[in-house]
């Protein structure tokens, strides 16, 4: 699945071309876009109907904010070929869900993903991107190690009062050089 905005940032013609990699050997699987169109719509349309997977390669729209919790549970792997994202919320919703993400090394996050085992990082490439789907798919004991590994992140990294931890200090470094 990929939920985001169709956007040149977001990437949504690397997530059809990965598909596409993807679609004979994964002949049951189904591969989702999910997102309003803010400049990639057509060409999406055509990079689907080019592909010869038009009817495993879909994209649906966009969705409303209340659905998109249970879309992201049902899936079985969440992937965002986004570059210079610093802080991709739906990667964190969909490690909140409990499913494993595939993203790209030029995320924010990235190398917390990395340390933590919270997801599987990619150059971003069709080709990596697939094989890290593909990875998830074909072996259950990786994709949960990821799934375990992301609530890891989020418990020790982004939890609330963590975060509040930080910021404090933050703040109080920040108050104790004005003095």
């Amino acid at each position: 699945m990929f939920l985001a905005r169709l956007h040149p940032r977001k990437r949504p013609l690397a997530f059809v071309r990965m598909a596409a990699l993807l679609a004979e050997r994964f002949s049951s699987a189904r591969f989702v876009l999910i997102g309003p169109d803010e400049g990639e719509g057509a060409a999406v349309r055509d990079a689907i109907a080019g592909s010869g997977h038009s009817e495993q390669i879909t994209w649906m729209g966009a969705a409303s904010p209340e659905r998109t919790d249970e879309l992201l549970a049902t899936a079985k792997v969440y992937v965002l070929p986004a570059f210079d994202e610093v802080f991709p919320m739906s990667v964190l919703e969909a490690m909140r869900a409990g499913t494993p993400v595939v993203t790209t090394d030029s995320l924010g996050i990235a190398a917390d993903c990395r340390a933590h085992g919270a997801a599987l990082v990619t150059d971003g490439s069709a080709h990596q991107l697939a094989a890290a789907v593909a990875s998830l798919l074909d072996d259950a004991t990786l994709a949960e190690e990821i799934r375990i590994g992301a609530g890891r992140y989020l418990e020790e990294q982004l939890n609330i009062a963590r975060v509040a931890e930080q910021l404090e200090s933050a703040y109080a470094a920040a108050a104790g050089n004005r003095r």
